[in-house]
């Protein structure tokens, strides 16, 4: 999993998977198969995510590292999300 392996995200949660697998038998070159014609076996794989949970510990351990929740910045003596543009704000 791409996404838990994130520098700021590992650790944070935690999941269990599902392997879930399709067998399909088929005849190998055209047309219809006879009994004496060899078979191909085809295996198609599929993981199912079946439950993710929250690491709290981990999670508060890491919000106080970012500096508690939101971070805010000044625009004009104003406090706005970080992120927001300070153009719309007027003196």
């Amino acid at each position: 999993m791409a996404i838990l392996q994130a520098p700021n995200v590992e650790g944070l949660l935690t999941y269990t998977l599902e392997r879930q697998e399709k067998h399909l038998s088929r005849y190998v070159g055209r047309g219809h198969g006879t009994p004496d014609r060899p078979k191909q076996e085809i295996v198609t794989v599929r993981y199912q995510i079946t439950a993710i949970i929250r690491q709290e510990e981990a999670i508060d351990a890491h919000k106080k590292t970012l500096g508690g929740g939101r971070l805010y910045q000044k625009c004009f003596g104003k406090s706005t999300r970080f992120g927001a543009s300070c153009a719309n704000l007027s003196r």
